[in-house]
């Protein structure tokens, strides 16, 4: 047999396992579909990483036989299908809003992370995105501490009002609120989109939270925080369509809002 012919006999070989490959990966791939309902109607997140190091480990193991470069090319080889399996899964979850045109309004305590989700599910949906904070800053060119310093809290409060008021006649926009938007604002906030309540611990707030950078958190910092939260905490569940927790991390709470 010739080089040639020794060739083409390799390749109609991997040729019918590539074939088995792709009918396999259909196949996992519709289980992951049927992960994904499961996933969405019991409101359990995208990411386990748990899970995730069994599968992976599993992989290495079966693998390690064959050499040490054996284990790493078949870990990488799991990640990249564990990786199509979750962008599956979201895709797939965020058909769970009820209104997907509508819009997406984030609510919770200062520090919960609601900007940074916000700016991530609007790149991801690409969609506006808008903080009230931010644009009242824009709107009167003075930083909040300062409004609050000199105008006082219900002169801030009345400003929050008008720019969210504003805000919300657009439509298709993800918003996230200050911490306090909820105590004047609860119908026009339910009323006008999708709300989901961003649960982060006060540990995790103080974390990375700086205490002279907001206005009612000056001095005993966690204190307040915990004052806060009582005086909010079933605001935010009154109001919210639905609850997520950030504290593991950006991605794992990305997933439970497009778990949603």
């Amino acid at each position: 047999m010739t080089h040639r012919e020794q060739l083409q006999k390799l390749r109609e070989e991997i040729s019918a396992l590539d074939q088995e490959l792709i009918a396999l990966f259909l196949r996992r791939m519709e289980i992951s579909d049927q992960v994904a309902e499961v996933k969405r109607a019991g409101n359990i997140a995208v990411t386990d990483t748990e899970r995730e190091k069994q599968v992976i480990d599993a992989a290495v193991q079966a693998a390690l036989g064959r050499g040490p470069e054996a284990g790493e090319e078949a870990e990488a080889f799991m990640r990249a299908i564990l990786e199509l399996s979750k962008q599956r899964q979201r895709k797939a979850m965020l058909g769970a809003f009820p209104d997907p045109g509508g819009n997406i309004i984030l609510i919770g305590m200062p520090g919960c992370g609601k900007t940074t989700l916000g700016r991530r599910v609007a790149e991801h949906l690409s969609r506006p995105f808008f903080d009230s904070d931010e644009e009242i800053e824009k709107h009167t060119g003075r930083s909040i501490p300062d409004i609050f310093a000199s105008d006082g809290e219900d002169a801030f409060r009345a400003m929050e009002t008008e720019r969210i008021a504003e805000l919300l006649k657009k439509d298709g926009i993800v918003l996230a609120v200050g911490g306090g938007a909820v105590e004047l604002n609860a119908e026009l906030l339910r009323g006008g989109g999708f709300v989901i309540y961003v649960e982060r611990s006060i540990p995790s707030i103080l974390k990375t939270l700086k205490e002279g950078g907001r206005p009612l958190l000056e001095g005993d910092a966690e204190g307040q925080l915990h004052t806060l939260y009582e005086r909010r905490r079933g605001m935010y569940e009154s109001i919210c369509h639905a609850r997520m927790v950030n504290e593991d991390g950006l991605e794992p709470a990305l997933d439970v809002i497009f778990t949603l």
